[in-house]
């Protein structure tokens, strides 16, 4: 049986779409780093080799690429980012400029001006993010879709060249040219991007509401076994216990880079109250359960988030991205949390 193709109330856009390259991207005048602002994942390292190297705007790397550092990403390693949604208009519209022809034909098809400006502020700094790790400006980062859909990175980019071995037991997409893999999900004012080396990832977040048929919906996501442990649970469980169950089955389908197109009552993962996100049961087509890592994700009240990678072990670290207050799409970052290879607790 197939999941529904519909997504219940309040689900998740599913990443960028795909991306055709533009010719030329402008390059912005350099500025100090602010004090206030913290290191991404490497800067620190890369500043020691190259001392007195300017920080630059707008990722203008695409012609300057010694200029400008990549974060470190390691085999077996992901950096998942949060991304506040609800940006001052100048913001959204630097970050609408970096956006692909058809991603913009795209964001004005949308209907609502907040789901037009939340739009432009997911995938333009999902592009700014992209850019930083291949050295690369954030307009000349293109795209590719899997068999099923699903966006990746396709061509060769400058930083691709660093530590690309796969992670071990790690499994990817067929179709994709670079083994840096990225997977955003967006919901109401929040969105996470998930980037990893080595190992196809999958992320999904969603905003909690109440539904008027909740069991209708679980009926035709879950087994009978796991629907008879959803209903057992106290009514005021119910609600968040469906959103985990959904945002992990979600993880995973994307992660295998299936996308809805999986069996979700044949996919079974842990979702009780006290208990660590896991895989319990998935088809054969898509490895064992414990091939998997299902982590719970941390974020705002009111949402759930999950992420799946097929590879028993994943060094995940959470970073936020805040837009810069000049309009120009710089990222800065804080480091929010680290993770072992653990998913028992909470990311």
């Amino acid at each position: 049986m197939r999941a529904p193709r519909q997504p219940p109330p309040g689900a998740s856009s599913r990443g960028a779409n795909g991306a055709q390259r533009q010719e030329s991207a402008s390059e912005a005048a350099p500025r100090r780093p602010s004090k206030q602002r913290a290191l991404l994942p490497g800067e620190d390292d890369w500043r020691r080799r190259h001392p007195g190297a300017p920080h630059i705007k707008n990722e203008g790397a695409a012609t300057r690429p010694d200029a400008a550092w990549a974060p470190t990403l390691e085999a077996g390693a992901c950096h998942v980012w949060s991304v506040p949604l609800e940006q001052p208009a100048h913001v959204q519209a630097a970050l609408a400029a970096h956006l692909s022809e058809e991603e913009k034909q795209h964001m004005q098809a949308l209907r609502r001006p907040e789901l037009r400006s939340r739009y432009a502020v997911a995938h333009g700094a999902l592009r700014v993010l992209l850019g930083r790790y291949l050295g690369v400006a954030p307009q000349l980062c293109r795209y590719a879709t899997g068999p099923r859909g699903k966006p990746m990175l396709a061509g060769a980019y400058p930083a691709m060249a660093v530590d690309d071995a796969p992670a071990p037991g790690a499994r990817t997409c067929p179709g994709s040219e670079s083994t840096l893999h990225f997977n955003m999900s967006h919901a109401g004012t929040q969105a996470l991007i998930a980037v990893a080396r080595g190992v196809e990832v999958g992320v999904d977040i969603e905003q909690r509401r109440d539904m008027d048929d909740m069991a209708g919906v679980a009926r035709t996501i879950l087994s009978h076994a796991d629907l008879d442990l959803w209903l057992a649970l106290p009514e005021a469980q119910r609600v968040q216990a469906f959103y985990a169950i959904w945002t992990r089955k979600e993880a995973v389908s994307k992660a295998a880079g299936t996308g809805l197109y999986m069996d979700f009552p044949g996919l079974s993962v842990e979702f009780r109250p006290g208990r660590p996100a896991a895989v319990r049961r998935i088809e054969a087509a898509f490895g064992k359960p414990g091939e998997w890592l299902l982590a719970e994700l941390d974020c705002a009240p009111g949402y759930s988030a999950a992420l799946a990678a097929r590879t028993p072990a994943l060094r995940v670290s959470r970073h936020t991205a805040r837009m810069g207050e000049d309009g120009t799409a710089d990222v800065d970052a804080d480091a929010d949390a680290a993770a072992s290879s653990d998913p028992a607790p909470p990311v």
